[in-house]
């Protein structure tokens, strides 16, 4: 039976809105893990919560030693971004130490000197939970929904698997709201209707230039409802995403979307 996603980051809840950040923001993370079955789920489901958010990242949820990119990914220089790793083995605590981000999944048990990490119930690497030498939080955290989570960690299963289906909608929910102030101002880009008119049939129709200054203008006038900790700290954090290959390719199919329905509407006209 494959276990509640909320035991794999059984020592991480606490900080799951950072690492929600660092998926979002493209950031690397490597995830370690007792088996390729838990790295899997683990990668998959951290995965997920970015949508409708394009992963524009490497995407790995069980890497090893041999894989044909082993010397690719891994190895002195900076980690590229967006990567996400699954692995098992403790020789990537050593190689990959100079990575910004581990999580380590599953729950921590106390190990004596002579206690294998093995025998002790953890990954054969580092103890569970987040460990991070550049993030700090952006956003608030929900604290109605981590004493939820807190409190499922105590209880039975159907306990976790409803917290685990809360805590999947919720950073689902927080996607969409990243994206809100994005999409509003992708409107004020889409041609009006009588521009559509004036527009020639054989000059197809496009999204006016994204431009950042007046989207950070459009983010000062009508906000976000995401509970950031401050107005510097979201203004920093939306111009570190719209610097990410994710928004990017965002911005890429949010054109292509656009610009097909403006074709067909130049056709019709």
């Amino acid at each position: 039976m494959i276990p509640s996603p909320l035991l794999l980051f059984e020592e991480a809840v606490t900080q799951l809105w950072s690492i929600w950040e660092c998926l979002v923001l493209c950031e690397p993370l490597l995830v370690f893990g007792t088996s390729p079955a838990q790295t899997s789920q683990a990668v998959w489901w951290l995965r997920d919560l970015m949508r409708p958010i394009p992963f524009a990242g490497d995407f790995r949820p069980y890497f090893t030693m041999q894989d044909g990119d082993q010397s690719m990914l891994v190895n002195r220089l900076p980690p590229k971004p967006g990567i996400l790793l699954g692995v098992t083995n403790p020789f990537f605590e050593k190689s990959c130490a100079h990575w910004p981000h581990i999580l380590s999944l599953g729950r921590r048990r106390n190990r004596t000197p002579t206690t294998q990490p093995s025998a002790a119930g953890g990954p054969a690497g580092p103890m569970p939970g987040w460990k991070s030498k550049t993030h700090k939080r952006y956003i608030s955290k929900d604290r109605t929904l981590l004493k939820q989570l807190e409190s499922a960690l105590h209880g039975d299963a159907k306990q976790k698997l409803l917290a685990s289906l809360a805590l999947r909608q919720h950073f689902h929910s927080r996607t969409t709201e990243l994206i809100t102030p994005l999409a509003r101002y992708l409107n004020t880009l889409i041609p009006t209707p009588i521009e559509v008119a004036r527009t020639s049939t054989h000059s197809p129709l496009r999204l006016k230039p994204f431009n950042n200054v007046n989207f950070f203008a459009s983010l000062r006038a009508h906000g976000s409802t995401l509970p950031f900790r401050s107005t510097s700290r979201r203004t920093e954090f939306y111009e570190r995403l719209l610097k990410t290959p994710g928004f990017g390719l965002w911005l890429a199919q949010q054109e292509q979307i656009v610009e097909g329905v403006l074709k067909e509407k130049q056709t019709v006209e």
